[in-house]
């Protein structure tokens, strides 16, 4: 039969100081676990319980009391476990914390000895990666306790953004994610992952247009940037063209009423030299530009097959009715333009003088135009006119005239446009051919329909304006 066998036994802190005899087994009963001794070494050795041996990893939690806290983890031993005596190379420990880490970190396990807290390449965990159940392995070589990354759930295959208005102001958002960075140093390629904990916002006040035209829909791309570690917000308007391949580092102005610039990225507080990932972004048509009352009518994340190249983009104005006044003006037209076109159908007026195209920036041009007008019907077929105040359909129409047709205009430098198209009036037949050239003494901004000596007026037709970025 069976013999029955009696160990000796103590409290943890008992066997901590007993060295007993050689091969002795004592029990610890705090913990209900067995320590081998070998007569010489206090404490003995440990012998793993079954739980243990099933994941070799020891267990802790936050040492509250002893003063715990983030970035500088204090832990004890989970109720009823083992503890290592020492650190050794490959040694597994688990831990539990409800203090999130804000940057570089070091546990301290049960007296072992601070440990700095780092990832395999060297590299220490990002704001929010120390948080709830965490697992690290002792690199002996290293000197460090090396983080294990949460198998948790792939990342969203498109981010999760709130747009609003309130108070004639826009309020973009981007709500809890994993956001990769590249390197602020254009020469290192290394990523930069950092995890957005809480919904974070950029207000566009009231007043702050973004280069957006009153009465034309408007895209705001919404881009977050690693400001030092930080995710902030900041936005600009797709219609600047402005590049968003994400590869350069980016200067932010701060955002006021006064942000009026399509191509200047906006956000909270100016940063330089940062680097950013394009996010999401919103669409509105807002009556009056910097007017935010209108709610967005798209509110997009970025990611999946939702992506926002702006190059080769074609966008377009509001249609303007051409049935009073003397000019049509279209104005606010983003810088960064590469090729527009004006067009128009059953264009009338009330006279004889020649419709007339002008361009300008910041004030229509009526001089420095280089160029003719080819007619197709002509009472010298064909007739061709020059013009220099701008670009002339004829010498001559009659107030019956209605016209139809588009002219293109085509950065060829800085602020140097070609010119091209056709037209026709529809009541008589006749055509024209439109080439020349224009050089602006600054950016182009706007566009006008009027008539030679601007003194007729329009009374029939419509009339908007194309862009190409």
């Amino acid at each position: 039969m069976s013999t029955q066998m009696q160990l000796r036994g103590g409290t943890t802190a008992e066997n901590l100081l007993f060295t007993g005899a050689q091969r002795e087994v004592t029990v610890d009963t705090d913990k209900n676990t067995l320590v081998v001794h070998d007569g010489v070494t206090p404490g003995g050795f440990t012998l793993a319980s079954e739980g243990q041996v099933a994941d070799s990893t020891y267990f802790y939690v936050d040492d509250t009391a002893g003063g715990s806290a983030a970035n500088a983890y204090i832990l004890v031993p989970q109720a009823n476990t083992n503890q290592p005596n020492s650190y050794m190379n490959g040694i597994v420990l688990g831990f539990t914390t409800g203090n999130v880490n804000t940057g570089a970190s070091t546990a301290n396990f049960q007296g072992l000895g601070v440990k700095n807290i780092k990832y395999r390449d060297g590299t220490d965990p990002a704001a929010g990666d120390i948080f709830g159940r965490i697992t690290v392995i002792y690199d002996e070589t290293a000197d460090w306790l090396e983080l294990q990354r949460k198998p948790g759930t792939p990342l969203s295959q498109v981010r999760s953004i709130l747009g609003s208005v309130s108070g004639n102001a826009l309020t973009v958002t981007l709500t809890p994610t994993t956001v990769d960075f590249r390197s602020p140093t254009g020469s290192n390629g290394a990523v930069n992952s950092r995890t957005l904990t809480a919904n974070t916002s950029l207000i566009v006040p009231a007043g702050a247009t973004l280069g957006t035209v009153s009465g034309v829909l408007s895209t705001i791309v919404i881009v977050a940037i690693d400001n030092g570690g930080a995710v902030e917000l900041a936005v600009i308007n797709q219609a600047g063209g402005v590049t968003l391949d994400e590869t350069a580092l980016i200067n932010t102005t701060a955002i006021s009423a006064g942000a009026t610039s399509a191509t200047t990225f906006y956000s909270q507080n100016a940063r330089v030299g940062v680097p950013y990932r394009v996010v999401g972004m919103v669409q509105s048509t807002q009556a009056a530009a910097g007017t935010w009352s209108a709610t967005p009518t798209k509110v997009q994340g970025q990611g999946g097959q939702a992506i926002f190249d702006q190059k080769n983009r074609l966008f377009m104005s509001a249609v303007q009715n051409t049935t009073s006044g003397t000019a049509i003006d279209f104005t606010g037209i983003p810088s960064g333009v590469n090729r527009m076109s004006i067009n128009f159908s059953s264009l009338s007026t009330s006279g004889t003088n020649t419709v007339t195209f002008q361009l300008g920036a910041g004030s229509v041009d009526s001089a420095g135009y280089v160029g003719v007008t080819t007619i197709t019907q002509h009472s010298t077929l064909p007739g061709v006119v020059q013009y220099t105040t701008g670009i002339t359909c004829d010498n001559a129409t009659a107030a019956t005239s209605v016209m139809h047709g588009s002219i293109i205009f085509t950065r060829i430098s800085a602020n140097t446009w070609t010119i091209s198209g056709t037209a026709a009036l529809s009541n008589t037949g006749r055509g024209f051919i439109f080439s020349g050239a224009k050089a602006l003494s600054g950016t182009l901004d706007r566009i006008r329909i009027t008539t030679a000596g601007g003194t007729d007026t329009f009374d029939g037709g419509t009339a908007s304006i194309n862009w190409e970025l």
